[in-house]
């Protein structure tokens, strides 16, 4: 996984998106499962900017 700071406009799609410099290689679903995981009792669409989180890493 990965730290990474929110910032306008940014979803947890695009965060990862942006780390691996490619289209999403999973489903939204383990996304959001994944994400859930690393930060347990967030919910990926209520982000805060400015707020650092846990993002799965699926760069292997």
């Amino acid at each position: 996984s990965f730290e990474a700071k929110v910032k306008p406009g940014e979803t947890v799609i695009s965060i990862v998106e942006h780390q691996l410099g490619k289209p999403l290689p999973v489903s939204i679903t383990d996304l959001i499962n994944d994400f859930k995981k690393l930060n347990p009792g967030q919910h990926p669409e209520k982000i805060r900017i400015g707020s650092t989180y846990h993002f799965p890493d699926y760069s292997d």
